[in-house]
Order: C-alpha cells, then sequence, then structure tokens
C-alpha cells in the first residue's frame, strides 16, 4: 500500500515536474521566436528608414540640381539682358547722333534758304521800278533755274554714291541669281520628254500605287509625270544633268521592261556614269575645238556639266567655245597669246556647273582655277568677267568682251521677234512723252537709249535731271533683262545715267 502510495505521489510530481520543463522549453523557444520577429522588424523599420533617407537624400540632390540649372538660366538670361541693355544704349548714342547731325543739317538747310531770300529781295529792289505782276513773274523763273540746277547736281551726287556702293553688290546678287536660278528664258529648257512605245507602258512605269515613279524620282532628284492622254512621260528638273540622267536612266528601263525600284536604283547608277563619260567626252571636243590644250580630269568633268546648262536659253558650253574662239581672234589682232586668251574665255563661265553654296558663280569658278593651278590670266578673267576689271591683265578684258559680244549677238539667246520689236517700241514711246524731247533711238537690242532735246528747251543743268527721270520711268513701267543706258544729247555734250 506504501509503495502504491509513493507511486501515486511520485508520478504526479514527475509529471509536473516534466510538465514545468516543458513548459520552460516552450517559454524559451517563444520567447526566441519573439526576439527574433522584434529583430527582423527592427532590421526591416531601419531598412524603411534609411530608404527613406536615401530618397530623401536623392531628392535633394535632384532639387540642388534643378536650382543648379535655374541659376545657370537666371546667368545666361541676365547675360542678355545685359547684352540687350548695351545693344540699346548703343542705338540711343546712335539716334542721338543722328539727331545732332540732323539738326545741324536743317541749320544749314535754314542758312541756304536765308540767303536765297535775301538775294531774292536783292534782285526784287533792283527790279522794284517794274509792275508787280513781272517781278514776280521774274524771281519765280530765277528761283526755279536755281532749284532745277541745285537738284540737278543733288541728283548726280546721290546717284555717284550710291553706284559706288551698290553696282558691285546689286551686281554679285541680281546677275548671279538671274544666270543661275530658274528663270522665264531658262523654263522653256527645263524638260524632257520621252516617249513610251505603247500605253500598256505607262502603267509599268507607274508601278504598283506609283512606286516606280516615286522610286525613280527619289534616286535622280527630278519630277516625273506620266501623261494620262498620251504615250508621254515628262521629265522635269532645273538641273540639265539630273533631267539627263533620268531620261537615260527611263529609255534603259523601257527597253528591258523591268521596270521595278531596285532596278531602277541599279539602272539610275549605271545612267550617272554613263552621263558623266558624255560630259567629259563633250568636254574634250571643246577643248579641240577651243584649241586651248590639256586639262585636268576635274576640270574636264567641271566644263562638261556646261553642256547640260542653259542660260536665257543659250548653251553655256557652246557660249564659252565661241568665246574662246572670239578671244582667240581678238588676241591675235593684238599680238598677244591666242590659246592663253581662248583659255581664259573657255573657262570664264565654269562657275554655273558648280553647287550654289560656293557663292557667286565668277567667285566660284576663280577659286576652282586657282587650286587647279591655271593660269593667273585665266583665273582673272573667270573671276572678273561681270564686275571691274581688278587685274592688269589684258586676257580678263578680252574674255570680258567676248562674253559680252557671245552673249549679245543677235540670235543667241531666246527672244521672240514680236517681244524684242515691242520693247524698242516701248522704250522709243516712254522716253519720247518727256517734255523737250526731239527723237529717240533704242540702241544694241535695247540696251541703251539715246534722246536727243531741244537745246531751247532743255538747258545743260536740266540734262541730267532729263536722263533720271527717263531712267526712272524704265524701271517703273518696263521689264527688262540687264541694264538699260539711257543718254541725252544736247548738241555735242551728253551726261549718261545707267539704270
Amino acid at each position: 500500500m506504501e509503495a502504491g502510495s509513493r507511486v501515486d505521489v511520485v508520478y504526479p510530481v514527475a509529471m509536473l515536474v516534466g510538465g514545468l520543463f516543458v513548459g520552460w522549453k516552450a517559454g524559451a523557444w517563444i520567447g526566441a521566436l519573439r526576439r527574433r520577429a522584434l529583430t527582423e522588424r527592427e532590421a526591416e523599420e531601419r531598412a524603411a528608414r534609411e530608404a527613406a533617407l536615401q530618397e530623401r537624400e536623392t531628392a535633394l540632390q535632384e532639387r540642388e540640381r534643378t536650382n543648379d540649372e535655374a541659376r545657370r538660366q537666371l546667368a545666361a538670361r541676365e547675360a542678355v539682358v545685359d547684352q540687350r541693355a548695351e545693344a540699346t544704349e548703343r542705338r540711343e548714342n546712335d539716334v542721338l547722333t543722328k539727331a545732332r547731325d540732323g539738326e545741324r543739317l536743317a541749320e544749314q538747310v535754314r542758312s541756304h534758304a536765308a540767303s536765297i531770300l535775301a538775294e531774292a529781295k536783292g534782285r526784287l529792289a533792283e527790279v522794284a521800278g517794274l509792275p508787280a505782276a513781272e517781278a514776280r513773274r521774274r524771281l519765280l523763273e530765277t528761283l526755279e533755274r536755281e532749284l532745277v540746277d541745285e537738284r540737278a547736281r543733288r541728283v548726280l551726287r546721290v546717284e555717284e554714291q550710291a553706284r559706288a556702293e551698290g553696282e558691285q553688290r546689286a551686281r554679285d546678287i541680281v546677275l548671279t541669281t538671274i544666270q543661275r536660278l530658274a528663270t522665264e528664258h531658262a523654263s522653256k529648257a527645263s524638260v524632257t520628254v520621252v516617249q513610251l512605245p505603247t500605253d500598256e507602258m505607262k502603267g509599268r512605269v507607274i508601278g504598283r500605287e506609283g512606286r516606280n515613279v516615286k522610286a525613280l524620282e527619289a534616286a535622280t532628284g527630278c519630277d516625273v509625270l506620266v501623261d494620262e492622254a498620251q504615250p508621254l512621260v515628262t521629265i522635269s528638273c532645273f538641273d540639265g544633268v539630273r533631267r539627263e540622267i533620268a531620261r537615260d536612266a527611263l529609255e534603259v528601263l523601257i527597253e528591258d521592261g523591268r521596270i521595278q525600284p531596285a532596278r531602277i536604283e541599279e539602272v539610275v547608277v549605271e545612267a550617272r556614269a554613263r552621263v558623266a563619260e558624255r560630259m567629259r567626252e563633250a568636254a574634250r571636243q571643246a577643248l579641240r575645238e577651243a584649241d586651248v590644250g590639256e586639262a585636268s580630269d576635274e576640270l574636264v568633268l567641271v566644263l562638261g556639266r556646261l553642256a547640260f546648262r542653259t542660260s536665257y536659253g543659250q548653251n553655256v558650253l557652246r557660249h564659252s567655245v565661241e568665246a574662246a574662239h572670239i578671244a582667240g581672234g581678238i588676241a591675235a589682232e593684238l599680238g598677244l597669246e591666242a590659246r592663253v586668251a581662248r583659255r581664259a574665255a573657255l573657262f570664264h563661265d565654269l562657275g554655273k556647273a558648280l553647287d550654289l553654296d560656293q557663292g557667286p558663280h565668277a567667285t566660284a569658278a576663280g577659286a576652282l582655277l586657282r587650286r587647279l593651278g591655271e593660269p593667273p590670266e585665266v583665273v582673272a578673267a573667270a573671276e572678273e568677267h561681270h564686275d571691274d576689271l581688278r587685274t592688269a591683265s589684258p586676257y580678263a578684258v578680252l574674255a570680258q568682251v567676248a562674253d559680252a559680244l557671245s552673249s549679245a549677238r543677235p540670235g543667241a539667246r531666246l527672244e521672240p521677234a514680236e517681244l524684242q520689236i515691242r520693247r524698242l517700241a516701248d522704250l522709243e514711246r516712254l522716253a519720247a512723252r518727256f517734255e523737250g524731247v526731239e527723237q529717240v533711238y533704242a540702241l544694241q537690242a535695247g540696251r541703251e537709249v539715246r534722246v536727243i532735246v531741244d537745246a531751247a528747251k532743255v538747258s545743260d543743268a536740266r540734262a541730267p535731271l532729263l536722263a533720271h527721270e527717263i531712267a526712272r520711268a524704265v524701271e517703273a513701267e518696263l521689264h527688262y533683262a540687264g541694264e538699260v543706258r539711257v543718254t541725252v544729247v544736247r548738241e555735242v555734250r551728253a551726261v549718261n545715267v545707267a539704270r
């Protein structure tokens, strides 16, 4: 009974001890888990705080960069404002200077008017014995003569100053633009027509949704138009070389029959080579005709491009060969080197084959010839054939004269006969309507108007003023290319005013 009692006592105690041990272990394990969870939570919070801090630092840095950029922009704007302030100050100084000059000029005008009035009063006192109407008439006649003389002198002075300052610039801008860009005459030679063998070929040339035409235009730089009514293809381009490449390529494609974008690109490349060879052959033929000797390959290619250039309808390469013959003949008569003169005249218009971004065609030709080692006489002829001569070389003069003769000869440039006759008649009719004009003659294909006046009605002082008025009327009412020279003849004196 005692043994059973001890067992009954020990077993609960053991179970209690075991339960306490297990509870202690479980508590320790749970505590470890809680400590680990707290540690992980603290780590996450610390990481979140660090991330927020890093994000805040990044935002601060970005804001600092934005502030730096704003400060730089503010500094740039301040610099611009300072520059504008300086420019405004300079303009104000210029205005003040001009105002002072105007005041001085006004004072001079008032002084001059006072002197004229004093002189008029003196003359009026001299004729005080005359009737009032007669005295007034004489006074007005005297003042009118003096004013006409003063006006004529001022017109001549202003025109001389304007010509000295503007003639060079006007010639460079107007003549270069007219000769090198599209003009009324050049537009007549800006298209090429290719005949199609059948109407069915039009569809093949156009391609699906026009892709063949677009490919040909992109490869050649020309406008290609297919005629809806007739089996014709019109190639339009102001660049004669591109137009010739397009024509050659289109004819090969039509003959071959395989018309597609890839094939078009191949044929255009081949056509470009063939046209380049034709240009070289045309240049070699021109060199032989002009008898100027050999030339470099680059010079030959540039010269050959002139075969596809026109000026007022005149082929520039044929014009250059003709000018070379004229210059050579004049040089032979003067005892100069004919070959040098022909070479200078042959190459004078090379700039018309160069791109516009190389400057005026005369300057561009001179730079090219100088770079290729041509003689100074040839370079000067190219640079100065449209300008006042700056060199003592007689060959530059010969090239300029030959260029003018070749361009001005009858039939050299396309101009309908009716238009030419009407222009001459308009020039003569316009000049004849001025008071004192007796006879008017339009000379040199309308490049000069010679006016013969009544010496009793037009004085020497009035002659330049009349020439100026006629020139202004020509500018305002007539259309003409180049320059028209107005010459007023009174007895044996002549005064020229060019417009």
